[in-house]
C-alpha cells in the first residue's frame, strides 16, 4: 500500500496494427482524486482500453498544492501528454519567473497550480520553437526541447538561489515518441526509473494480476518505462542512470542519452557505465555478457532506419548496448549467436544547450 501512495508512474508502448486500433490524434485521459485501488471505474475502463501508448500515474499530491482534478496527472495539450514523478524545489518562489517564460498559446492549456503542469508548459513552449504544436515533431525535436527545458529549469533555480535539490522524472509523448527523464538539479538522490522491452507483456498463467515480459523472438514490440520494477524478475529491468533520458522512437528503438554536461562529457570522452543486461532470447545464456565501452574512434554500425530517424550519420563516440545482444561488433551475447538488438545506451552527440535567465 505504501508503494501506491508514493509518486509513481509507468508508460507502456506496444506496437498495435492499424487494423486493431483506430488512430486518434489527441490523448484520451481519465483522472480521479480517489485512490486508484478504490476506483471501480478505473478497473472497468482499464480492462477494455486498447492503445499503442498508455500512461499510468499514481502519486501523492504536490506539497502546497490542493488535491483537485485539475492537478491530477497526466496533463495534455494538443497531441502531447505529460506526467512527472518528483518535485521542483521552491516552486512557489519561482512561479512568476516560470509563467513569464511560458508562451501565451501554451499557457491557456494550464488549468492547475502544480509545479509539474508548469514544467509541461515550459516544454511545450520550447517545442513550439520547432513548429506549431498541432504538427508532428520528430524524436530529435522532442529530445532537444526536453533538454532545453531542463537547462531552463536549472537556470531558474540558479537565479533564485534554490539550495534544495529537484527531482525531475518527466515523461512526455505525442503517442508515437516517448521521452522519459531521470534528472536531478542540485544535490540529493534521483527518483528511480527503469525500462524493460520484449516481444510481449503477458499474464502469468495461474496467477491473477501478475505479468511478465516475454521474449519469444528478437523483435521488440513492447517497451515499458516505470518508476518501479513491475515484476520480481530483476533481470528484465534496466536501471536508467542518473541525469539521463530514455527516448523511445515510433519504431520502438530505445535510446538512453545524457541530460547534463557532466554525463555528456563522460560520454564524449569514451566512458560508459556498466549496466545489467537481461536475457536477449529464451535459449541464450543467462545473463548475456555486459558490453564494454567501444573506443572513441571506433565506428558503430546502426541500422539505416535508426540512422535516418535520428540523423546520426556515422557516429564515432562511445556507446553501450543494453537489453539484448547489443552492438554487432562488440560480441555482447555470451553465446555469440544472436544479432544486435535495437536498444542502446547512446551517448554520442547529446543535445545540450546553455540557457541564461535575465535578472
Amino acid at each position: 500500500m505504501s508503494r501506491l501512495l508514493a509518486r509513481k508512474w509507468a508508460v507502456l508502448h506496444p506496437i498495435l496494427t492499424a487494423a486493431r486500433l483506430k488512430r486518434h490524434e489527441t490523448p484520451g485521459i481519465y483522472t480521479s482524486i480517489a485512490p486508484a485501488w478504490n476506483d471501480d471505474n478505473l478497473f472497468q475502463i482499464s480492462e477494455k482500453v486498447r492503445s499503442s501508448c498508455i500512461f499510468a500515474h499514481v502519486r501523492a499530491a504536490s506539497l502546497g498544492s490542493p488535491v483537485t482534478q485539475v492537478n491530477t496527472h497526466p496533463f495534455a495539450a494538443h497531441r502531447y501528454i505529460f506526467m512527472h514523478n518528483g518535485y521542483l524545489a521552491s516552486f512557489e518562489k519561482m512561479r512568476k519567473t516560470i509563467i513569464a517564460l511560458i508562451d501565451d498559446e501554451v499557457y491557456r492549456f494550464i488549468q492547475g497550480t502544480s509545479d509539474s503542469e508548469h514544467c509541461f508548459g515550459l516544454f511545450l513552449t520550447e517545442l513550439l520553437k520547432d513548429g506549431p504544436l498541432q504538427g508532428k515533431a520528430t524524436p530529435v525535436q522532442m529530445q532537444s526541447a526536453m533538454n532545453r527545458t531542463l537547462r531552463l529549469l536549472e537556470a531558474i533555480c540558479a537565479k533564485h538561489a534554490v539550495a534544495e535539490g529537484s527531482m525531475l522524472n518527466f515523461c512526455v509523448s505525442d503517442g508515437d515518441t516517448v521521452i522519459a527523464t531521470k534528472h536531478v538539479i542540485g544535490a540529493g538522490p534521483a527518483a528511480s526509473l527503469y525500462f524493460s522491452c520484449g516481444s510481449g507483456w503477458e499474464a502469468v498463467k495461474g496467477v491473477r494480476g501478475q505479468y511478465r515480459m516475454a521474449r519469444h523472438d528478437r523483435r521488440e514490440e513492447v517497451v515499458i518505462v516505470a518508476s518501479e520494477k513491475l515484476t520480481d524478475e530483476a533481470e528484465d529491468w534496466i536501471n536508467i542512470p542518473r541525469n539521463h533520458m530514455v527516448v523511445i522512437t515510433p519504431s520502438l528503438n530505445v535510446l538512453v542519452v545524457p541530460t547534463d554536461e557532466a554525463s555528456a562529457q563522460e560520454a564524449m570522452a569514451g566512458s560508459a557505465m556498466a549496466l545489467p543486461i537481461p536475457n536477449c532470447m529464451p535459449d541464450c545464456a543467462s545473463p548475456c555478457t555486459p558490453i564494454a565501452a567501444i573506443p572513441t574512434q571506433e565506428e558503430i554500425v546502426l541500422s539505416d532506419e535508426l540512422m535516418r530517424e535520428h540523423n546520426i550519420g556515422s557516429p564515432t563516440k562511445s556507446a553501450v548496448g543494453v537489453a539484448g545482444c547489443g552492438i554487432p561488433a562488440a560480441g555482447a551475447c555470451s553465446s555469440g549467436a544472436h544479432p544486435a538488438s535495437s536498444t542502446w545506451l547512446w551517448e554520442a552527440s547529446p543535445v545540450l544547450q546553455s540557457v541564461s535567465i535575465s535578472p
